[in-house]
């Protein structure tokens, strides 16, 4: 279909959704296919093109959850964080999210937010991940709640936090197992529990959770975690 079409609002609010999601799925499936040597991410430009039409064909439309919704994962898969203008765009979809009461945009507006800081400032990194853990658990996002326990747990390891970030990342890897169809968070809770676990210098749990990682990771053919196991 022509993009530049006269479209009744319903048809392009879906069209521009549909555009920023392919561009999101397309950036998940080329970061699982790192290089086996190097772990160098993939070139996202296709992906970020699709979120970019996206957000441009939600502009004449007042749908603003959507709209905020688009912008939030173009920004994401951008990786824009040093500019200012995205921050403050971030927020503004966050307010959006809130004001319509919707839960799982604003715990992923905040996981931007709190992504943005790991790089700069990694105690707020954390006060954000928490932030965005708690809108999960109140919106019963099973999926999500996995996520946030694992990103706590990444920014108190790299506050050197050990037990703390073991025992978020035991949660999450507790979700995972229950929720059983998302294997890729499952294999990552296992290597993240063997490392804060070598970290803490129990080596025998450690080489117990890199063996099962190692296990899922082959059942799946994730060549890149193989390779790092």
């Amino acid at each position: 279909a022509d993009e530049t079409a006269e479209w009744s609002p319903d048809i392009g609010i879906f069209k521009g959704f549909a555009l920023g999601m392919k561009g999101w799925f397309m950036r998940y499936a080329q970061e699982v296919e790192r290089d086996v040597r190097t772990g160098a991410r993939q070139d996202y430009t296709e992906a970020r093109e699709w979120l970019q039409r996206g957000v441009e064909l939600l502009k004449p439309f007042d749908d603003q959850c959507e709209w905020a919704l688009v912008n939030v994962l173009e920004v994401f898969f951008n990786g824009r964080w040093n500019e200012s203008e995205s921050w403050d765009l971030v927020e503004k979809c966050r307010d959006v999210f809130q004001t319509h009461g919707d839960h799982w945009g604003e715990a992923l507006a905040v996981v931007c937010l709190g992504c943005w800081n790991f790089a700069v400032d990694r105690n707020a990194a954390l006060k954000y991940q928490k932030e965005a853990l708690t809108i999960r658990q109140n919106a019963d996002d099973a999926w999500g709640l996995g996520e946030s326990y694992s990103a706590v747990g990444t920014c108190l390891y790299r506050l050197e936090r050990f037990q703390e970030a073991r025992d978020y990342y035991k949660k999450s890897l507790d979700i995972f197992t229950v929720l059983d169809q998302n294997p890729n968070g499952k294999s990552r809770s296992l290597f993240n529990l063997g490392i804060a676990c070598a970290a803490l210098e129990q080596l025998e749990e450690a080489v117990k959770w890199f063996k099962q990682a190692l296990e899922l990771s082959e059942s799946m053919n994730n060549l890149y975690r193989t390779a790092v196991l």
